[in-house]
């Protein structure tokens, strides 16, 4: 996932919001990024954890660091989640973030979705 609009305003540096995760042998995993191991509740991720491999930087339409997508509106993540074919294999977690950097919206093509997203460096996933 990749913002497609950065906002010109910073983000408050801490927060809750929402994020999907992929759901593997009753673990959690990113959505959109490869890890070489699962997340766990209620501990703090840290973007920079030698876990998570990001590919590259994020260039849609703007270049910027990489790091953890997370949607403002649980509506937003949740009409996202609407579009997944298999649902059994994901969910929507409140998390909370620190470290935040940046803040846009992702905009989906096929529902027409203007997503406000924040990243930051560091998640915890709430029970």
């Amino acid at each position: 996932m990749c913002l497609d609009v950065i906002h010109k305003r910073k983000p408050n540096p801490v927060g809750k919001g929402y994020n999907i995760f992929r759901i593997w042998k009753g673990k959690l995993y990113p959505m959109f990024v490869r890890t070489r191991g699962h997340f766990l509740l209620r501990r703090w991720i840290k973007n920079s954890d030698q876990k998570i491999r990001h590919t590259n930087y994020c260039s849609k339409i703007h270049e910027y660091q990489p790091g953890f997508h997370i949607y403002v509106n649980k509506s937003d993540a949740k009409e996202l989640f609407d579009l997944l074919e298999d649902k059994e294999s994901y969910c929507i977690k409140r998390v909370e973030y620190r470290k935040a950097y940046i803040s846009g919206t992702v905009w989906d093509w096929i529902t027409n979705i203007d997503a406000k997203t924040i990243v930051a460096d560091e998640m915890r996933i709430q029970k």
